[in-house]
């Protein structure tokens, strides 16, 4: 049987040492994974489009991930996302949900 293709994941956070340490634990497991400090608008949108999971912080600077997420998943339906954050809460995290 032949191996099934590897996940293409984005990592999108303000955070550049969080999202290459991320980077770097997928490449070992052998995983694609990009990352870039998002600096949200179409950019990270337009990048979604061509992953099947996206890591993103909650809090960034110019769009929070739940944002990012919705905008994404609108998009493509069957993208897969997860909102990773240090300074959650309850209110956060049903609204993530």
């Amino acid at each position: 049987m032949p191996d099934a293709p590897s996940p293409r994941i984005l990592v999108a956070d303000d955070e550049v040492p969080q999202m290459r340490a991320l980077c770097d634990t997928f490449a070992r497991a052998r995983l694609r994974g990009g990352w870039r400090e998002q600096r949200p608008g179409g950019s990270g949108i337009a990048q979604a489009r061509a992953v099947d999971l996206l890591l993103t912080d909650l809090r960034m600077p110019e769009m929070d991930g739940i944002t990012l997420l919705r905008t994404a998943t609108a998009i493509d339906p069957y993208l897969v996302g997860v909102v990773m954050t240090g300074e959650g809460s309850i209110s956060t995290a049903v609204e993530a949900m």
